[in-house]
């Protein structure tokens, strides 16, 4: 399997467990997040790696995956140009006294660019936590704020691997907001609120079956762009997204051509938080999060395990295009610490998203409009 195919697997899989306790808006970045993931994955070893391997579709040979998923992640910050912004960083805040094996901070320098700061967890951890999220805010254009709340880090943290994505660009053709218009959104439950519709008339890239309507939006440089995924009137979202997977996703893409389309789409912003350690342990690699954890490639002393994983995303669709950005934490711890001829795509309900990357279809964010007016 291929790097984007494993990469949009557990995309999907993320979102089918998350959206299990979510009813509201939702934004992730699934790439931040297995970025993030794949940094601790790499001090794993045993059944605690083989866990992680399948829950995350990472490649079980730990060499080829360093360099396929890396390799991967730089192809895809070679396909942004000059109108585009992305921007991908990594950052590692290991306790200065632990005696982590210097092969596996190389590795996390060589392949991830990861910058290594080293500090005291035993001490000002406040002071840890705003350098912390200073580096993200900083990263992120300052839309990912908080990321590490008040009472994550402990005495007994050893490590924290953070990854922070940004994104900004222009759509190929900008919405003209003299027609943007204020309109009736219908919620689940046939409530309606009103929000400000974009239009435009004009092709698209577009597809549509028994179960959607499929629109894509090129961005600016057109090697970015934003998917919308409408489900049909008579079907509801959760019934959309229970058979909506990587499979799916790739026959909707291949799928699509180019269209006369008249366009309704509300603006929106949105920002998400979430803990995903049960979600992960749900997906099936309970073992890192336990005390018979094995992180022996970190080091030699066998008492680390991961404790929480944070996220948190941002987007803002407007006329003139997408600002997005997402940033994930892996803290790690001491064990002993716990139509008709006329298409019309009229977007006035609960409605599917998806940025990518063009070439390979990599799924840069994903999420959901359940109300524009939130």
């Amino acid at each position: 399997m291929e790097s984007e195919e494993r990469l949009n697997t557990f995309a999907f899989n993320l979102y089918n467990e998350i959206i299990k306790n979510e009813d509201d808006n939702l934004v992730i970045s699934p790439f931040s997040i297995s970025t993030a993931m794949a940094m601790a994955y790499g001090g794993s070893d045993g059944e605690t790696k083989n866990q992680m391997s399948k829950a995350l579709c990472f490649d079980p040979d730990i060499d080829r995956f360093h360099k396929e998923f890396t390799g991967h992640v730089k192809k895809i910050e070679d396909m942004a140009g000059d109108d585009l912004d992305l921007n991908i960083a990594n950052g590692m805040w290991a306790q200065y006294d632990y005696p982590f094996l210097k092969s596996y901070i190389e590795t996390l320098e060589e392949y991830y660019g990861s910058v290594f700061h080293k500090v005291d967890f035993t001490g000002d951890r406040e002071k840890i936590r705003k350098e912390i999220n200073h580096w993200v805010e900083k990263k992120t254009n300052h839309k990912i704020t908080e990321l590490i709340r008040k009472g994550i880090l402990i005495e007994d943290t050893r490590l924290v691997l953070v990854n922070a994505i940004y994104f900004l660009s222009n759509w190929l053709e900008e919405f003209d907001k003299e027609l943007t218009h204020p309109g009736k959104f219908i919620l689940e439950g046939n409530n309606r609120v009103e929000v400000q519709f974009m239009s435009k008339d004009t092709e698209f890239k577009y597809y549509e079956d028994e179960q959607a309507q499929v629109l894509e939006i090129p961005y600016s440089d057109e090697s970015f762009s934003m998917l919308f995924f409408l489900p049909r009137e008579n079907i509801a979202i959760s019934d959309f997204e229970a058979r909506f997977n990587a499979v799916m996703y790739e026959d909707y893409v291949s799928n699509l051509k180019q269209q006369k389309v008249k366009l309704l789409l509300p603006k929106f912003k949105m920002r998400f938080h979430t803990n995903l350690e049960q979600i992960l342990i749900q997906m099936g690699m309970p073992l890192a999060f336990s005390d018979r954890a094995d992180f022996s490639v970190m080091t030699d002393e066998d008492d680390l395990k991961i404790d929480r994983v944070i996220h948190q995303a941002f987007i803002e669709v407007d006329e003139k295009g997408t600002e997005a950005a997402a940033a994930t934490a892996v803290t790690i711890i001491r064990k002993v610490s716990m139509p008709d001829d006329q298409i019309f795509f009229k977007a006035d309900r609960p409605f599917n998203f998806i940025i990518k990357e063009n070439k390979s279809n990599t799924i840069v964010f994903m999420g959901r409009v359940m109300n524009p007016a939130e």
